[in-house]
């Protein structure tokens, strides 16, 4: 899915836990008004419930947490200024004419939220895109050819090079950014993992 039903794809997730959440909140303040013969409810459910409560509470903070990742790097990605860059890295190829690394980041600026499905035939091998901007700054991500259709996904991962951890906070998709690669002599791979 690209373009706005991935976006609403995506904030499914947090919005499941959040109603989850709030239909187990209202059954047990609901239950909490009524006597207890009345309602039903013990107090070995009421503590289950609680206890639901949290672990959805925790799934809701982590689903928040993700999609607000998620759309730091797209901003982040969205406001790269090509003036700003000194070169651009593919893999082990480096980008360092003005007008290719232009090109680059036009490209990247234009993506749109991305979410994978079965039905997208997956994609080629992922590789490294690094923006090294003049302030010394670098900003990473990995990016893989779309094996059935033209384009590239753009996977957003964590950003500290001192983790052993990668985390991942979802995709983008550039639809012209192959074509540009391939135009400057730094082609993504065309095969998988």
């Amino acid at each position: 899915m690209i373009g706005p039903s991935a976006f609403l794809a995506d904030l499914a997730f947090p919005l499941i836990w959040l109603l989850i959440l709030v239909a187990i909140t209202v059954v047990i303040f609901r239950s909490r008004n009524r006597p207890q013969a009345a309602s039903g409810v013990t107090t070995n459910m009421k503590v289950r419930g609680v206890i639901a409560a949290v672990v959805l509470a925790l799934g809701l903070t982590y689903g928040g947490f993700w999609l607000a990742r998620q759309v730091q790097y797209r901003f982040a990605l969205h406001n790269v200024d090509s003036g700003s860059v000194d070169f651009v890295q593919v893999g082990n190829l480096r980008v360092n004419k003005p007008a290719d690394v232009s090109l680059l980041i036009s490209a990247l600026r234009s993506s749109q939220w991305y979410v994978h499905t079965a039905s997208d035939g997956g994609w080629a091998q992922l590789v490294e895109l690094t923006i090294r901007l003049r302030s010394g700054h670098e900003i990473r991500y990995r990016v893989g050819r779309l094996l059935k259709h033209e384009g590239a996904i753009i996977e957003f991962i964590g950003q500290d090079p001192e983790s052993r951890f990668t985390g991942h906070f979802g995709y983008a998709f550039a639809g012209r950014l192959p074509e540009i690669l391939d135009s400057i002599g730094t082609p993504l791979p065309r095969a998988g993992n």
